[in-house]
């Protein structure tokens, strides 16, 4: 396994597999409402513009994602 920072071409394929697991294991317990902030957040560029953005990967495939910002403060 690797971890690099997510380059612009693989962001599209992270941000998917974000949104794949939060649905499968955390939006169970949010409200139509915290889901949909969720996907909002993660569909807004200059939200993401702000992280650095980074992925585990295998073999060239993405199997993990993490995120910081405020220069990585939070």
């Amino acid at each position: 396994m690797r971890i690099k920072e997510i380059s612009e071409k693989d962001r599209e394929k992270a941000l998917e597999l974000v949104l794949s697991v939060f649905m499968q294991y955390v939006a169970p317990d949010y409200s139509e409402q915290g889901i949909q902030a969720f996907k909002d957040f993660i569909h807004n560029q200059e939200s993401i513009d702000m992280l650095k953005i980074y992925g585990a990967y295998i073999d060239n495939e993405i199997v993990g994602v993490i995120a910081t910002k405020n220069n990585g403060n939070h």
